[in-house]
């Protein structure tokens, strides 16, 4: 059997691959391969899942195709985990599978609060190299509503939940946390039917930014982008790099003390009317897919949610910030 931990992103996925990838000999004597092919010194297979064209169809599929032979060879099933296999089309996912030698596929998603997911990738695309406002991408999604991918997990598992000889699960993430149940924990138990593989890392990964810090690299980017919507991360670490935690902390200090003027927020209050009638979509729609019992509760949060960010033009109008990110701008 196949089975892709298929993200999404901002749901503890590098936390769920740095177990797997430390666990490979423990795993392997259980009955599952996580390989290294496509990690390329990471713990995910983001290789793989960003490169669909490469390890499909291009130079890297006999690569593939060998790394299936070693696994039906093994006598043991295959695991692979990469946000980006959310993205496949159900033919994508499907010539994997052939490639791979597979005829069984089991997709497993995370389904977490959407508006908390929402703010999460937002700032991940920050620290990408991204320069679009919280208040743009909100807005963006939820006029899009239940058409949006990250609102709506619908959007990428209905058309696989139809195919032939693919299993879809879903972890309810939020469930898991009120209920204390660690999400690598219940991912191996629920998926691999293993219970006895510990965690070897359980320090927290992709830790977020102080909303500060994220609108500091906002603005360092539409500085340095020269109206281009991505300029990478490149920026972002030789903005780490160049600056110490006391200095970096420092700039944050400024933000918060002086930055009042720009300060925003998005508040929600409890369940959200949109956010009512995409809980309701996908409870339909995974109704007989979840990893874990509901028992009536809410796979979403229903108490009040607020959302904090900056406008970054008015904070650069502030001036002992514009200075401050000035200076920064020359180190840089």
């Amino acid at each position: 059997m196949l089975l892709l931990h298929i993200g999404p992103h901002k749901t503890a996925t590098s936390y769920i691959q740095d177990n797997l990838f430390k666990n490979r000999e423990s795993l392997a004597a259980r009955g599952w391969i996580y390989p290294e092919l496509g990690t390329q010194g990471r713990t995910g297979h983001h290789e793989i899942a960003n490169n669909v064209g490469n390890y499909l169809k291009g130079p890297l599929s006999e690569a593939l195709k060998e790394l299936g032979q070693e696994v039906l060879a093994s006598g043991r099933n295959l695991v692979l985990s990469g946000e980006g296999f959310c993205r496949w089309s159900p033919e994508a996912i499907a010539t994997l599978a052939g490639v791979l030698g597979q005829e069984q596929v089991h997709l497993v998603f995370v389904v977490r609060d959407p508006f908390d997911l929402l703010y999460s990738h937002w700032a991940e695309e920050v620290k990408q190299g991204y320069s679009c406002s919280f208040a743009d991408q909100f807005s963006k999604n939820v006029a899009l509503g239940r058409r949006s991918r990250l609102l709506n997990p619908m959007q990428d598992l209905e058309s696989h939940i139809k195919q032939p000889n693919v299993r879809v699960s879903a972890v309810p993430y939020e469930i898991l946390k009120v209920d204390n149940v660690d999400i690598y924990d219940h991912f191996c138990q629920s998926a691999m039917d293993i219970t006895d593989v510990p965690k070897i890392d359980d320090r927290l990964r992709n830790a977020a930014y102080p909303i500060e810090r994220t609108e500091i690299l906002r603005i360092l980017t539409q500085l340095r982008s020269e109206g281009r919507a991505h300029i990478g991360s490149g920026l972002r670490h030789r903005f780490m790099a160049v600056t110490v935690p006391k200095e970096r902390s420092a700039l944050e200090i400024l933000v918060r003390e002086h930055g009042e003027p720009a300060r925003r927020q998005v508040q929600l209050e409890g369940m959200d009317v949109l956010k009512h009638r995409l809980e309701v979509g996908v409870l339909k729609g995974l109704e007989h897919h979840w990893t874990y019992p509901l028992d009536g509760k809410s796979i979403y949060k229903q108490e009040r949610q607020i959302y904090r960010y900056y406008d970054s033009f008015i904070l650069w109008q502030i001036a002992p910030i514009r200075e401050a990110i000035a200076a920064l701008l020359e180190k840089l």
